[in-house]
C-alpha cells in the first residue's frame, strides 16, 4: 500500500554545502507528523546528554541499572571492582579517557591485584565506556585501543593451588575428630566450598551417609548479609 503523506524538512547541511534532507511518510498526514515528532524527540533527549559527566557518576548509574539482572552476591563483586575504578579514575570526564588511561591503570593494578581482579577491571571499563559510546557521550570506546596487560614482569610470590596426595592423606590422619575437624576433611575429599558446606543441612545427606547433595551455597550480599543462593 502506497504511503500518501510525505514530510520533508532540512536538517542541516554536509561537507559540501549541500543539504541534508529528512523525509517522514505516513498514510495519513498525522503519522507522517508522528514519526517527525518522535525522530525531534529522540534528538532532544540525545542534546540532554551532558557531556561533562564523570567515570564515577556513569559508572554508578550504570550500575544501579545493572544490578537488576545479576545476582546480589554477584553485585557486591562489581561494586568492589567500580570502587577500585572510581579510586583511580572516577575524577575523570568520560570524552577525557582515552587508551593510555586504560592502560596505566590496569599496569598499576598488576602491582596491587590479582590477575583475576585485574581482568574484572578491565571488562567492567569495557562495559562502562561501550555503554557511554552507545549513549553517545564519547565518540568511541577507547578499551578495545589499549594494550594488553604484561603480568610477566611480576613476580608474584609462588602459591600453593593444590595439596599433594601425601598431604592430603596426612590431614585426614591428623585432623581433629570433631565439626571442624569432618568439615575440612568433606572439602578435601569432595572440592566443595565454605558456601557449600554451611549450607548443608541433614536432609541432603542420604539415610546411608553414601551421598551428600550439595543444593546450594550460603553468600554474602549486601552490607555483610548471608543468604542461601
Amino acid at each position: 500500500i502506497r504511503e500518501l503523506y510525505r514530510f520533508r524538512i532540512t536538517n542541516g547541511y554536509d561537507s559540501n554545502g549541500k543539504p541534508i534532507r529528512k523525509v517522514f511518510s505516513g498514510k495519513t498526514q498525522q503519522a507522517a507528523l508522528d514519526k517527525y515528532e518522535a525522530w525531534k524527540n529522540e534528538l532532544e533527549q540525545k542534546d540532554n546528554i551532558s557531556v561533562d559527566i564523570t567515570l564515577a557518576e556513569y559508572g554508578e548509574d550504570w550500575l544501579k541499572g545493572y544490578s537488576k539482572r545479576i545476582e546480589e552476591s554477584t553485585f557486591e563483586g562489581y561494586k568492589y571492582t567500580l570502587k577500585i575504578i572510581i579510586k583511580e579514575i572516577g575524577g575523570m570526564l568520560l570524552v577525557n579517557i582515552k587508551a593510555r588511561h586504560i592502560e596505566a591503570l590496569l599496569d598499576e593494578a598488576v602491582e596491587k591485584y590479582s590477575k583475576s581482579q585485574v581482568g574484572k577491571l578491565r571488562t567492567m571499563l569495557n562495559q562502562i565506556l561501550r555503554k557511554a559510546e552507545a549513549d553517545e557521550i564519547i565518540s568511541k570506546n577507547p578499551v578495545p585501543l589499549a594494550a594488553r596487560t604484561d603480568y610477566r614482569r611480576v613476580q608474584e610470590e609462588e602459591t600453593k593451588d593444590a595439596y599433594a596426595a601425601k598431604e592430603i592423606k596426612r590431614l585426614y590422619k591428623e585432623l581433629t575428630c570433631d565439626k571442624i575437624g569432618y568439615s575440612i576433611r568433606l572439602m578435601l575429599g569432595t572440592g566443595i566450598g565454605v558456601g557449600e558446606l554451611l549450607a548443608i543441612t541433614p536432609n541432603c545427606i542420604e539415610p546411608d551417609g553414601s551421598l551428600i547433595s550439595i543444593v546450594k551455597s550460603v553468600k554474602r550480599g549486601e552490607r555483610g548479609r548471608e543468604y542461601l543462593g
